[in-house]
């Protein structure tokens, strides 16, 4: 398998970069994106990924070097680099040289590997296609360009700004990893964004986003190829189509989101699983497995539920006992590579589990009052955690969903193709199918029962992914035995539900394309629209930015006024990817650590204090976000805090309902 959607795929983004260089170098308008150093930096990508593969099939022992061999070999190769990413940073020599010397290790060790990856990817770009394959190639290279164009123009995502490109871009400018006294996210673990400072110090942040463009094409290409194992090809194709044909990860809104990463190391690590290998490669593929069960939760606490799974159908799929003795070895190797986060937070804030457990450790600059928020604020999420409401779930996530920080409504939408595939899963014979479906139906209920955010399901989005595409396969081949046999006599039956299939996933993204925003607007088809231009550099990218970002226009405004390496503290936003100096904003405005300092604060005067003991004399603050937020904490406080702004701060500059000011000694009435 694997061929047709690597071939859609690298198609689609040579034929974008062509375009790319032919406008830079001919065309008749100045280049303002990312695509100068594009190249470049595709190169640097392209190098650090296949360095990863290499290695991780060197850690994996000998085998064939199949694309679904290869997928897996990449998941181990990033945790490596993940690990190694950590202790540059912890050491501060976190810096494009050490990178260079580290990706340069992983190739000169793994030579042969390097080899083997670069013959599988040759294979897999060839090959004839047939109607039904074609179409849905063509479907996923659509996809594939849409997601370029999004990754290709300025990143706008706010949780890219908030951490996922911010954290990456601090560490990068100190050289490792500082520690962020009042940042949540940096205190908490996170492999990826770890990953994505190796790639920041080398790429910039295209090369980041390249990177997370690659992931999401492996984590389809992964869905693609277990399915393949076992079923003809163009089933895997619509595996693969059900993964990334959807709005969820469609929308520029998640660019660089690492929920991404987890649903693929997820996907490579059940391949590993059901990968069929001589006993003498079992011990071995267990330590893998379990590193990458511990590589998930040191990604994001919400990659506890999947990587426990991964301990739980190790045995199941193997249909094999699975002595005491190795059970213990998997606990232990998956706690060692997750450790380095508690140990690490134990160190820094004294709560080895921050944010959570303040009660029981009383972690530095957090509280169980700001805990209780963020608890109250993810329970808040989705449409009700009761039996009728969990029952519910499937089709409110598929037609009810809305993308752009509507988080009544899951924030974000899938496809309803799921609705249609995962039935079929479940009234299979076939073991390893059943199997997944019901971890797929685990891995749901635990998202149904802790937060309800939709990119959270994405690690069990791509389980009914496989499971709903080989249950079709079974069904329509006329049925399979309990080791995932068919008859052979199922092939026009076959090809009826599978154009059935795509013909309904069709229907469902042009759907998609003209579904309207919480502004009303086709969010698909205006933000491609918008997105494609800032891409090409037909609009310059602070003009795009500009537009897009509220902050953006007063960040560059606040480096005219202030002194360089002058810090600002922030009140009611919180995007200062662009900032480009110190600041002390808040992580959530739910749980908001900027009013518990004004809770703390006896009058104006104490606040203005405090914030200036601090180290701060500059204060920013958006007032649009202020109205929004401000009503979830007591008016007492809120009322303290207008008098401190209305008291002791002094205007400076102003855009778009963004105010710069500068702290005052006296009262600037």
């Amino acid at each position: 398998m694997g061929r047709q959607i690597a071939l859609a795929g690298v198609a689609a983004w040579l034929v974008l970069l062509a375009a790319l260089f032919i406008h830079y170098q001919f065309g008749p308008f100045v280049m303002e994106s990312k695509a100068p150093g594009c190249l470049l930096s595709l190169v640097k990508v392209s190098a650090v990924l296949l360095a990863c593969a290499a290695f991780g099939l060197k850690l994996m022992g000998r085998g064939a070097a199949s694309p679904s061999r290869c997928l897996s070999g990449l998941a181990a190769g990033l945790a490596v680099l993940a690990l190694a990413g950590f202790a540059m940073g912890v050491l501060g020599i976190l810096n494009p040289y050490t990178v260079y010397a580290l990706v340069g290790i992983f190739m000169a060790v793994s030579r042969r590997e390097v080899r083997a990856v670069l013959g599988a990817a040759k294979r897999a770009a060839t090959g004839p296609l047939d109607g039904l394959e074609a179409a849905f190639a063509v479907l996923i290279a659509v996809a594939v360009t849409v997601g370029l164009i999004n990754c290709l123009s300025p990143v706008t995502a706010n949780d890219a700004l908030v951490y996922h490109l911010n954290l990456p871009r601090i560490y990068s400018d100190h050289g490792g990893m500082v520690h962020l006294p009042f940042n949540v996210y940096a205190n908490m673990p996170h492999y990826g964004e770890v990953i994505y400072a190796v790639l920041y110090s080398i790429a910039g942040e295209t090369g980041v986003v390249l990177l997370y463009f690659a992931i999401l094409v492996s984590a389809s290409l992964a869905a693609g190829a277990l399915v393949a194992r076992a079923a003809p090809r163009v089933f895997g194709l619509l595996a693969a189509a059900a993964f990334l044909v959807q709005p969820l990860v469609l929308d520029h809104r998640v660019v660089a989101n690492i929920d991404v990463l987890l649903a693929f190391v997820y996907l490579a690590a059940i391949g590993i699983i059901v990968e069929k290998e001589k006993r003498e490669s079992a011990l071995r593929s267990v330590i893998v497995v379990s590193a990458l069960a511990g590589f998930m939760m040191g990604v994001k606490y919400m990659g506890i539920a999947p990587a426990l799974s991964l301990l739980v159908l190790m045995p199941l799929l193997r249909r094999e006992h699975v002595s005491p003795a190795r059970i213990a070895l998997g606990l232990a190797v998956a706690a060692a590579v997750f450790s380095p986060w508690p140990i690490r937070q134990a160190l820094e804030t004294g709560n080895p589990f921050y944010p959570m457990l303040e009660a029981r450790f009383d972690g530095a600059n957090w509280d169980d009052v700001q805990e209780e928020q963020l608890v109250a604020w993810q329970r808040s999420m989705g449409m009700g955690r009761s039996p009728a409401a969990c029952l519910a779930l499937p089709f409110n996530v598929s037609v009810r969903g809305r993308p752009g920080l509507n988080y009544r409504h899951f924030d974000g939408t899938i496809s309803p193709v799921f609705l249609m595939l995962f039935p079929l899963a479940l009234v299979r014979r076939r073991r390893t199918t059943t199997a997944l479906a019901l971890t797929a139906v685990a891995l749901g209920a635990f998202w149904a029962l802790t937060s309800q955010q939709l990119r959270f399901l994405l690690p069990a989005l791509g389980l009914l992914a496989v499971s709903g595409a080989l249950g079709l396969a079974e069904t329509a081949a006329g049925g399979a035995d309990r080791q995932g046999k068919t008859d052979g006599r199922g092939d026009a039956r076959s090809r009826a539900w599978a154009t059935f299939i795509l013909l309904g996933v069709l229907f469902v993204e042009v759907a998609a394309l003209a579904a309207p925003d919480q502004c009303g607007r086709p969010w698909l088809g205006d933000a491609v629209g918008e997105r494609l231009r800032a891409a090409l550099g037909l609009e310059p990218a602070d003009r795009f930015l500009e537009r897009t970002v509220q902050p953006y226009s007063l960040y560059r405004q606040a480096d005219e006024v202030l002194p360089r390496g002058e810090g600002v503290f922030m009140i009611w936003e919180n995007r200062a990817y662009h900032l480009g100096r110190p600041y002390l904003a808040d992580s959530f405005f739910e749980a908001s650590t900027v009013m518990r300092i004004v809770a703390r604060a006896e009058d104006a005067r104490d606040l203005r204090d405090t914030i200036e003991g601090l180290g701060y004399r500059y204060v920013l603050v958006n007032d649009l976000l202020g109205e929004i937020f401000a009503r979830r904490y007591p008016p007492q406080d809120v009322a303290r805090l207008r008098d401190f702004i209305q008291t002791y701060l002094e205007p400076l500059r102003s855009a778009n309902k963004v105010t710069l000011y500068r702290l005052g000694g006296e009262p600037a009435r």
